[in-house]
């Protein structure tokens, strides 16, 4: 029977898994992980890192899968991506190549390509520890190659800080290199969807916004319709986008990028081929199954048309300083302040964006007509988990938003 390769069996998989079982393929998942919640619903289950594409090979040969295989599927973030290339190319299935994946996960790699494609003003420059630390200020930091994360990017105003930003990204670094690209103003937002044959099938815009200080913590996407419908950019995020695909070769992708709305026009700064947590919001403010279309996307059937914003959802993330023993207390905390929508606990309190930091608790999904609306219930609902804190004497203390 058709077989399609799952990278990952964890709860963001299920959804792949079981709708590509609906449609009377089987599923071999990797997943080192033998009791991952999709282990035991995956027809075959290879037990062995998701990043070790010459493992996944050898054990696809022994069982004679290699020969079964139709696609490749990864929703998983960051270097599973590679693996899941370079398996594709050895077994000749669709995907992307292995240099498009590093243009997007190794960050100095990302800022050449944007940089050749004429779609970047910033000046970037790349340091170890050690190395005597120079760039314009202010900058932001972040690890060269870590992947699928937002941990280690530092805002820094001055040298002090980029000298010890610098240090702690490069820690974070698989390949121990640290990149400081010059600060752009203008507010964030995220550009995500799905690429087919190099255009952006279906796109959609959120606001992000971040909590203060250096380590500038993500604390929340907005989504959906704009109170102002002129305020929307998708048009110039669009084109933006798709030049930097045809420069780096992608065509059939899932995208999630961040576009700074920078005075002299939006600049594309991040760029990730997995959609992560953004799927389920998207998939709260489009109404519509983001891993249905993902699978058909894998598949290589067409897609129809755009996908439209009919409400407005958000996400916004819980992080509190002086969590370290506290998991039970801040659950309660959070789950207590909730009023409207639904409060989704991380697994495990996740490390935070640098030793020391704050730890992310989980996240507030919550709806309104504009995505407006929507963010203002998240914030409304950390200054709720602020006030429940400070009433029990609790030293934890919520990163709210600027």
């Amino acid at each position: 029977m058709d077989t399609v390769l799952l990278f990952g069996a964890g709860a963001g998989q299920l959804p792949y898994l079981r709708d590509f079982r609906a449609r009377g393929l089987r599923v071999c998942a990797v997943d080192r992980n033998a009791d991952a919640p999709g282990a035991g619903e995956a027809d075959d289950l290879l037990p062995v890192s998701t990043h070790d594409d010459a493992a996944i090979l050898e054990l696809l040969r022994a069982r004679g899968l290699d020969r079964r295989l139709v696609a490749v599927a990864c929703p998983a973030t960051g270097w599973a991506g590679v693996a899941a290339a370079r398996v594709a190319a050895n077994l000749g299935l669709r995907f992307a190549g292995e240099d498009a994946v590093l243009d997007v996960l190794d960050k100095h790699r990302l800022w050449r390509r944007l940089r050749e494609a004429g779609l970047t003003r910033r000046d970037c420059r790349v340091f170890a520890a050690g190395d005597d630390v120079e760039a314009p200020l202010p900058a932001v930091v972040k690890p060269c190659r870590l992947g699928g994360t937002s941990r280690g990017v530092s805002h820094c105003a001055d040298a002090p800080q980029l000298r010890e930003a610098v240090v702690r990204a490069a820690a974070m670094s698989l390949d121990g290199l640290a990149l400081a690209e010059s600060f752009l103003p203008g507010p964030e937002v995220k550009l995500a969807g799905m690429l087919q044959g190099g255009r952006a099938r279906v796109a959609v815009v959120a606001a992000r916004s971040f909590g203060p200080g250096p380590l500038g913590v993500p604390i929340g996407l907005a989504i959906g319709p704009a109170a102002d419908a002129a305020a929307d950019p998708l048009p110039l995020l669009v084109d933006a986008f798709e030049r930097f695909c045809r420069a780096a070769g992608l065509a059939d992708v899932v995208f999630n990028t961040d576009f700074i709305l920078a005075p002299a026009g939006p600049e594309l700064i991040d760029v990730d081929i997995a959609l992560g947590s953004f799927r389920g919001l998207m998939a709260d403010a489009c109404g519509v199954d983001i891993a249905a279309l993902h699978t058909r996307l894998c598949l290589g059937e067409p897609l129809d048309g755009d996908v439209a914003c009919v409400r407005g959802a958000a996400v916004t993330y819980l992080w509190c300083a002086g969590s370290d023993g506290r998991r039970d207390e801040l659950l309660a905390a959070a789950g207590a302040a909730v009023n409207d929508g639904r409060f989704v606990p991380d697994p495990a309190l996740m490390a935070g964006a640098t030793a020391g930091g704050p730890r992310r608790v989980g996240a507030l999904h919550s709806a309104g007509a504009t995505r407006e609306a929507a963010a203002g219930e998240g914030r409304e609902w950390l200054r709720r988990v602020q006030s429940g804190l400070v009433a029990a004497g609790s030293p934890a203390r919520v990163v709210l938003p600027e």
